[in-house]
């Protein structure tokens, strides 16, 4: 007695997750790399000076 709607809604709510879950590693990536820019500047500016 399994509905077919039920297991497509499912189906949407897993790739909503997959999507959401994507997007916070993209940013947490971003972020990443941000921070790894500044401190290499201010590692830079220390040595240049």
């Amino acid at each position: 007695m399994t509905h077919p709607h039920i297991h497509e809604h499912d189906t949407a709510s897993l790739g909503a997750v997959v999507a959401a879950g994507l997007i916070l590693t993209g940013l947490l990536v971003g972020a990443a790399v941000l921070v790894a820019q500044v401190v290499d500047l201010a590692a830079w500016a220390m040595v240049s000076r």
